[in-house]
């Protein structure tokens, strides 16, 4: 399994240029930048192909190579992980004392989606893939519904609307492109976002009012329209 640590470069390069692409901030949350290109987080990528990885392994039919010898070790290790939490349910808290074991990692993930390694009938990888982003789409939705940044990218898209954006092929004026997909992202000078990055206290919400009108509104998306 790839370890979340050892790829933060890899995984802070493909968000960075995407950023610059869409020339928007290097704040902008992460969900809404690969939301605007209908990408995932390369983590969903790894799952797949440790998924492929593990159904090669686990089909192995000779016993004598070193994949399946290797599979078969972890299968033991992670039976043994499971007998003790089973066993001794204090051993939940101390999970780092327990026998060292990757599919462990991957047996959580699948638990998400009410699957186990030991199951016979596991979906393809690309099966696999295609929950793991729904998973993603949902999951950071709900996470980061208090974000404004998302809250107004949600408002203008759906997530049955999560995919590559047709005004990134379609208009050639760079800069118009640009401005478009900072609005879109919430990369702009209207008030709500502004107040948001007033320090050391936020502006309200409530108090986020537009300034070119004197309606007593909040000047958001909605009231810029």
């Amino acid at each position: 399994m790839v370890r979340p640590h050892s790829t933060r470069t890899i995984r802070g390069g493909s968000s960075g240029f995407s950023e610059v692409v869409d020339g928007v901030n290097t704040t902008t949350s992460s969900y809404v930048v690969l939301a605007e290109f209908g990408r995932f987080p390369l983590a969903i990528f790894w799952w797949q192909q440790t998924m492929h990885f593990l159904s090669r392994v686990s089909s192995e039919v000779h016993a004598d190579r070193m994949l399946r010898l290797a599979y078969d070790v972890q299968l033991q290790l992670l039976v043994a992980r499971q007998q003790v939490l089973l066993g001794n349910q204090s051993a939940m808290g101390r999970k780092s004392r327990l026998p060292t074991c990757w599919l462990a990692q991957v047996d959580e993930q699948l638990s998400t989606y009410n699957l186990c390694i030991n199951n016979d009938q596991l979906p393809p990888s690309a099966r696999l893939k295609q929950l793991a982003e729904r998973q993603y789409i949902v999951h950071h939705q709900v996470a980061t519904a208090d974000s404004n940044q998302v809250r107004a990218y949600l408002g203008l898209n759906s997530s049955a609307q999560y995919g590559y954006k047709e005004h990134l092929s379609r208009l050639d004026n760079a800069q118009l492109k640009r401005s478009l997909a900072r609005f879109r992202c919430a990369n702009h000078k209207l008030q709500i976002e502004l107040g948001r990055q007033v320090k050391p206290v936020k502006v309200p919400v409530q108090q986020r009012y537009c300034k070119l009108c004197d309606l007593g509104a909040i000047e958001d998306e909605d009231h810029f329209l």
